[in-house]
């Protein structure tokens, strides 16, 4: 009877670890990928449909969170290249991952921002964007395509030069 209880334990951990193995992993974002959707609340307590929300502009999310030193460093760059260049249809859109509103406002308002800011709390939206390290900016074009995905902090310089392109493509 004992051998009989191993054997179907056994059998029933084989089964297991066999159907989670083949569970579908989505694929990657890749340029010229639609942007994927969903919905996240902003700090002010509006909700917003991502990307439609920014459809028909050049919209950067910036994917950061509260304890990274280059995400705050990233907010602030691009604060700067907001105020000098939203006129031309840029768009700047702060998706925090993972961190309580009160947290997300306090940390918006000491780097003077001013453009949306998102709370993913539950990092479905991050994970649909494939985002595994932060910072992360993920560039979306006029027609809701991935058109640049840059991981980890950039100079100012850069970061301008990048966007410059994005808005003459």
């Amino acid at each position: 009877m004992r051998s009989l209880s191993l054997f179907v334990l056994s059998a029933a951990l084989i089964l297991i670890m066999t159907l989670n193995g083949c569970k579908e992993k989505p694929e990657p974002l890749r340029i010229g990928d639609t942007a994927p959707s969903g919905t996240l609340t902003d700090i002010n307590g509006s909700l917003v449909i991502i990307p439609d929300a920014y459809q028909g502009k050049l919209s950067v999310f910036l994917f950061w969170e509260k304890d990274c030193p280059y995400c705050k460093k990233e907010m602030s760059a691009l604060e700067n290249l907001y105020q000098k260049m939203r006129e031309k249809g840029l768009t700047i859109v702060a998706v925090n991952v993972g961190n309580s509103k009160a947290d997300v406002e306090a940390i918006a308002r000491e780097k003077g921002i001013s453009f949306p800011v998102l709370l993913d709390t539950n990092k479905k939206l991050s994970k649909k964007y494939g985002v595994v390290a932060l910072p992360v900016m993920i560039f979306i074009n006029r027609d809701g395509q991935i058109s640049r995905k840059i991981l980890g902090g950039m100079e100012s310089v850069l970061l301008k030069e990048q966007i410059d392109i994005a808005l003459s493509d």
